[in-house]
């Protein structure tokens, strides 16, 4: 039926659930990533982003619908089944895992702020320190729109706790969603049913042991699906391979249009998206040169189409290349602690050279054995062509250079190494025990036998929860919590443990100090580095008692900082450090402390702390 459609240009397309499924999902967050972008540009109040997302939504739909024939096939009712149970499984698992990530107070803390003001503009500035016109970390960072669309989802819901939304809710629809989205991929790929749903729960297998390093294909899935960057490297970049290799059968507008959206998607999910997706679409244009008929002019037409999908974030890099969106100046937190060589930088990922030759064999062995002879080398292909275009002696610290070394290594999500995993399945179960497809399943299975150390899961060393509670350290969540309702008005310094998680309970509490040394780089792009650096030693005196850091926590304490937070191994010398200044003098008090952290707060003016 769809064999008309391959010839030419942009034709009709008649899609079936598969793409309903993915195209909604499309329609609805790229809907509102638009909305956010101008309502973010045009500095209207953030209510109206309601308002435009409805409309943006309406209008991309009556698009889609328009370019789209529905043609409902028939559903394999036990299959969906199995798929179901899948889903609910792993979802289940990602909602009850607890694997804490110290990043949420960078997305979300601004989102959560801005759900107490939602008729101001959206916040352009750095929302967690006590002076209010500090820079953001970056534009790019400005640019993702999914934390605000956690705190709409969390709103729509009516729940008491936007982060309970943001980090489980999330979480769980993401994971659901992911055994129907390798499911389509196999069917597409020429699987059965039965095969297509045993590579599934391969693929889930491989990232379920995948956890030899913190940056492992298997760490970054299924534990941590509430953040925008491993939902675009675990959903957005498979949907993208669906919409990618259907486009390049059809060429339908349908698919275009698609591409388009995933381009936006991109943006709106993380700052990473900018390049990963046109770095994604490049390397498909290359392996699609390669392999293509260069004879015939409609193919490199269809070329500039496929370079034309990857728009929005191709604009959001011009902006910046040309200084239309100014990026910050001080890049050294993008390059301290991260390896400056391009091989060290990947190795975050791969971590040893048996997970490279594992990898190299799912990458190039399993699709020329087990898919159709143009299929599986189109997978080669492009596997080859992110090499050449990005992790090479040549291009590789070019690209370094560019995104900077706290970003090269997100490049590695690109590869289908997780795809290529549950290609195992069209090899396990062949008649013939000496054809080569069972060889080299062996090699596969071996390779990842012996490259194996440390599981993505375990039921000894991983932490879980339940369902309602936050994804947060325990313990610094338990004093957390016992601190809050003291800190009302109140100008904090703390250490990291309370700083990754106190404000995502409380986003009103403002401190002296953000998370590690960020407060250095928000002063430095100030102009005023000598605060960041004397804030970052207060700091540093908090949490390790340093003599050196002395002084700049005393100046801390004058220039208004009146509670401190602090671990209760220093918390009387540190409390003997404030009380020796006259001014301080039986001001303050230990108003909390349990077995881990203690608070000590300042008495205000009108202010009983006894009474407390």
């Amino acid at each position: 039926m769809r064999e008309k459609y391959r010839k030419g240009f942009f034709q009709k397309q008649p899609i079936g659930i598969s793409e309903i499924f993915i195209g909604f999902l499309l329609l609805i967050f790229s809907s509102w990533t638009i909305a956010y972008h101008i309502v973010l540009v045009s500095r209207i109040p953030v209510y109206y982003l309601t308002y435009i997302f409805f409309c943006s939504f309406l209008c991309i739909l009556l698009l889609l619908h328009s370019l789209s024939n529905v043609q409902i096939n028939k559903i394999n009712i036990k299959v969906l089944f199995f798929l179901l149970i899948t889903a609910l499984i792993i979802a289940s698992y990602s909602i009850l895992s607890l694997r804490p990530d110290n990043d949420d107070i960078e997305f979300y803390h601004r989102a959560f702020l801005q759900s107490i003001h939602i008729d101001l503009p959206i916040y352009l500035n750095e929302t967690l320190l006590n002076k209010e016109d500090l820079p953001p970390i970056s534009i790019l960072h400005l640019a993702t729109s999914y934390e605000y669309f956690t705190v709409f989802i969390a709103h729509l819901l009516k729940t008491n706790s936007v982060v309970i939304a943001y980090q489980n809710l999330m979480s769980f629809f993401v994971a659901f969603l992911f055994p129907f989205i390798y499911f389509s991929i196999y069917r597409y790929l020429g699987f059965s049913n039965k095969k297509a749903f045993v590579a599934v729960l391969l693929v889930i297998s491989f990232l379920l042991i995948d956890g030899n390093v913190h940056r492992s294909f298997g760490n970054v899935s299924f534990a941590r699906l509430w953040q925008g960057k491993t939902i675009l490297w675990n959903l957005l970049v498979p949907i993208s391979f669906i919409i990618l290799r259907n486009f390049l059968i059809f060429r339908s507008k349908f698919f275009f249009v698609c591409l388009l959206l995933i381009g936006v998607c991109a943006v709106g999910l993380s700052n990473s998206g900018v390049y990963l997706f046109p770095i994604l679409i490049a390397s498909v244009a290359i392996a699609k040169f390669i392999s293509m008929n260069k004879k015939k002019l409609e193919e490199y037409r269809f070329l500039i189409y496929l370079g034309i999908t990857s728009i929005y974030c191709v604009i959001f890099g011009v902006g910046i290349c040309s200084n239309l969106l100014p990026m910050p100046h001080d890049k050294s937190v993008w390059a301290i602690g991260w390896p400056s060589l391009w091989y060290k930088n990947i190795m975050l990922v791969f971590d040893n050279f048996e997970i490279i030759i594992r990898d190299f064999i799912f990458l190039f062995a399993l699709p020329l054995v087990t898919l159709e002879n143009k299929t599986g080398k189109f997978i080669c292909l492009y596997s080859i062509s992110l090499i050449l275009l990005c992790i090479n002696p040549i291009t590789g610290p070019i690209w370094l250079s560019i995104i900077e070394p706290a970003s090269y290594w997100r490049i590695v999500y690109l590869f289908p190494i997780p795809l290529c995993a549950g290609l195992l399945a069209k090899s396990v179960c062949f008649s013939k025990p000496l054809h080569k497809k069972n060889f080299v399943a062996a090699a596969a299975v071996i390779s990842c036998i012996v490259a194996f150390k440390h599981a993505a899961i375990s039921f000894k060393t991983s932490a879980y929860k339940t369902p309602f509670e936050y994804k947060f350290d325990k313990k610094a969540l338990k004093s957390s919590e016992g601190m809050n309702a003291f800190l009302l008005n109140r100008n904090v310094l703390a250490v990291d443990e309370i700083i990754n998680i106190l404000p995502l309970i409380n986003p009103t509490i403002k401190f002296e100090a953000g998370r590690g040394s960020s407060v250095i780089y928000y002063f430095n792009e100030y102009g005023n580095s000598e605060e960041g650096h004397r804030r970052a030693n207060a700091k540093y005196y908090v949490e390790t008692g340093a003599i050196f850091a002395q002084e700049d926590f005393i100046t801390s304490i004058l220039n208004g900082v009146n509670a401190v937070i602090m671990r209760n191994k220093l918390a009387m010398n540190i409390v003997n450090t404030i009380q020796s200044l006259k001014s301080e003098e039986n001001r303050w008090k230990i108003v909390y402390a349990d077995e881990d952290y203690s608070l000590v707060l300042k008495e205000l003016p009108n202010e009983n702390l006894a009474s407390q």
